[in-house]
């Protein structure tokens, strides 16, 4: 993480999604509420730097979160916003191999 935290230094462009995602989920194995504001900063942020592949990754792993909290309808939403994103993206194939829960 720190690597990672002087990387998004020199390209908050293309790192801080990244060490985003990569924070929320050493927060989730830690057991940390604090991962929740994480995963969502993270999509956000790759929203706004338009990677369509990490913002998918950011809203699948923000569900399987919802899921271990026993948050079925909000693990529902962030899988099927993970689906529209990776479609976007043109990433067909894995799009056709998802599960909504």
């Amino acid at each position: 993480l720190n690597l990672m935290k002087k990387w998004t230094k020199v390209s908050a462009w293309n790192f801080e999604s990244k060490l985003l995602l990569c924070e929320a989920e050493h927060l989730f194995l830690k057991g940390s509420e604090l991962a929740l504001e994480k995963y969502k900063a993270s999509v956000i942020s790759a929203r706004n730097s338009r990677f369509f592949h990490e913002e998918g990754l950011g809203y699948s792993k923000l569900g399987f979160y919802h899921l271990s909290q026993g948050r079925k309808a909000a693990a529902a939403q962030s899988f099927a916003k993970s689906k529209k994103c990776y479609e976007q993206w043109g990433a067909h194939t894995l799009v056709n191999g998802m599960q909504i829960v």
